[in-house]
């Protein structure tokens, strides 16, 4: 089995799909929310924040689940047209969340490292 994405693969996506969104290509946009959605069920199934832990563990997994809810909401409710598709929008708030949920990541790694 491959090792699972690192946060630098996450963010490389997430600035694609931010790329794509800017360019206004909506196919481009939704190959790459998918892409970037298959790396981070990788990355969460790799990713050790295990079951009980700290506050700053539970934040983590909470955020990893919140993170994929918003990109399943996104993909379901994309449009062919740039006229109705929300995801233009969402795509850059969509990099901006995956930052977040990095930064909670890193401090539960560390603050588990700590004890």
């Amino acid at each position: 089995m491959s090792e699972p994405p690192r946060q630098l693969d996450l963010l490389d996506a997430a600035r694609a799909v931010q790329r794509a969104a800017t360019d206004g290509d909506i196919d481009t946009l939704h190959g790459e929310v998918c892409r970037l959605r298959n790396a981070l069920v990788e990355h969460v199934a790799g990713c050790d924040l295990g079951d009980d832990g700290g506050v700053q563990r539970r934040l983590a997994r909470h955020g990893q689940q919140r993170l994929l809810h918003f990109i399943d909401e996104l993909l379901s409710t994309t449009h062919e047209s740039a006229e109705s598709c929300t995801c233009l929008v969402r795509g850059a708030e969509l990099r901006s969340l995956l930052i977040r949920q990095l930064r909670l990541e890193a401090v539960a790694s560390t603050s588990e490292a700590l004890r």
